[in-house]
């Protein structure tokens, strides 16, 4: 006789997803981390240049390559999963008492 396995025993751990995202001189690279059963493995990633210095960059061009950077990142999460929480990495400059400046 085969008995059911009962749902519950069935399932999955729940995976989260993470975006982090670095700003470097001239360039920003995004990165998709999973964390599942307390492991991580990097799932995507993609990198854009700026035209100029990240200090210098036009806010229209930054918003624009970080766009598509994310965008191409995120292709690799499965269907209706989103990232749920973001990492910065950003220039030592850029942080006091650690936190991002305005």
């Amino acid at each position: 006789m085969k008995l059911p396995i009962p749902s519950f025993l069935d399932k999955k751990p729940k995976a989260e997803y993470f975006l982090s995202l670095l700003l470097r001189d001239e360039k920003a690279n995004a990165v998709i981390i999973e964390e599942s059963e307390g492991k991580i493995k990097i799932i995507g990633k993609h990198e854009e240049h700026f035209t100029t210095s990240v200090e210098n960059v036009p806010e229209s061009e930054m918003l624009t390559v970080l766009d598509q950077v994310i965008s191409k990142a995120e292709e690799t999460l499965p269907k209706n999963i989103e990232t749920q929480k973001t990492v910065f990495g950003v220039k030592q400059n850029w942080v006091e008492d650690k936190k991002i400046k305005k």
